[in-house]
């Protein structure tokens, strides 16, 4: 039986070092507490793991595309159970890019409106959460029999039930 375990990143994996409210640098992160535990545990029980996460920040002109691709890529580093981080970097919600740990400048993959995979799976245009296309995304390079999606904000609640994914908040979860 495999499992499939997705989280949001900010608020609920990681908190800036600096103590500042977004992660401006690469790395100012640092795991929130329990949460390395957690995912250990998890692990060791045979789930697979992977991020989803809103980057607004990109929209916003707050962090480049490449700063946030070096961000998930330490966070990874981070966390060593989960294997891959997915993020929508646009306010629309057209665009999902996949990262994984050890992926070079030119393997990571851009999913968008137009692509054939995301056409296949219905989500063009749905990836930024509360909208449940990062989610399906992420689920759709898994074969699994159980998944759980782990988040702190009322849009990662949203975007689980859109996609009819159990749900748990980072607190209880934590």
């Amino acid at each position: 039986m495999k499992n499939l375990l997705l989280l949001d990143k900010d608020g609920t994996l990681i908190s800036p070092k600096s103590g500042a409210k977004f992660v401006g640098d690469p790395w100012d992160q640092e795991p929130l507490p329990g949460v390395t535990e957690t995912l250990k545990k998890y692990a060791a029980d045979g789930w697979d793991m992977a991020i989803c996460s809103n980057q607004g920040g990109i929209a916003a002109n707050h962090k480049s595309l490449s700063n946030c691709i070096l961000e998930k890529k330490f966070c990874l580093q981070l966390f060593p159970e989960i294997k891959e981080a997915y993020f929508c970097p646009d306010f629309e919600g057209k665009e999902c890019w996949r990262v994984w740990g050890d992926c070079d400048k030119d393997s990571r993959i851009l999913y968008s409106e137009n692509s054939w995979e995301t056409t296949k799976l219905q989500i063009e245009g749905k990836f930024r959460k509360p909208n449940p296309g990062m989610l399906s995304l992420a689920a759709s390079f898994y074969n699994f029999d159980e998944i759980l999606y782990v988040g702190d904000r009322p849009e990662d609640e949203g975007a689980a039930s859109a996609g009819n994914i159990p749900f748990k908040w980072a607190a209880d979860f934590f």
